[in-house]
């Protein structure tokens, strides 16, 4: 994802920070197998649609489930079981220089703040994008704490842009 394209995307994700949650309900209020309801529900309140695709969902060490972002990302929700509460969700974003994928990925990340943390104010939601979008160089990794969710933004060359809350 060249940096260009990025930021060109920047500017429609912004607005869109600024909008409610669709929900207010706590911090990382969601079970690791549910997550896609709260995340396709924030999707609706920025008035999107997106395929999401579940690939699996089971427990070893962690639980995880995994699912497929339309045709440019993959997201991953993890805690400790599978019907019980989620603690991590990463979004991987894959554009490969094509502005409408980028743009959609600046959209998913701005709804996956919105998902994990509703109870953050638009001005707090919108420091946090800008500062994620310092990492535009490779291999390069930002960190942002709220008092109850942790935000890291990674830019790996051969992975694309990793975006990831943990809960605190």
């Amino acid at each position: 994802m060249t940096r260009s394209v990025v930021r060109a995307a920047v500017a429609g994700a912004s607005a869109l920070i600024l909008m409610p949650s669709a929900t207010r309900a706590s911090d990382f209020s969601f079970r690791t197998n549910d997550f896609v309801s709260t995340f396709t529900s924030q999707y609706r309140t920025v008035g999107e649609r997106v395929n999401i695709k579940q690939k699996d969902c089971g427990e070893q060490a962690r639980a995880i489930c995994t699912y497929e972002v339309g045709d440019f990302a993959v997201l991953m929700v993890g805690g400790s079981k599978v019907r019980g509460p989620a603690d991590e969700v990463t979004l991987i974003c894959a554009a490969g220089g094509d502005p409408k994928k980028a743009a959609s990925c600046l959209l998913s990340y701005v709804v996956l703040i919105m998902s994990v943390a509703p109870s953050l104010s638009k001005d707090n939601r919108g420091s946090i994008l800008s500062a994620m979008m310092k990492v535009l160089d490779v291999s390069k990794e930002t960190r942002i704490k709220t008092d109850d969710v942790e935000f890291i933004m990674q830019n790996l060359s051969s992975m694309g842009l990793w975006f990831h809350a943990k809960a605190i």
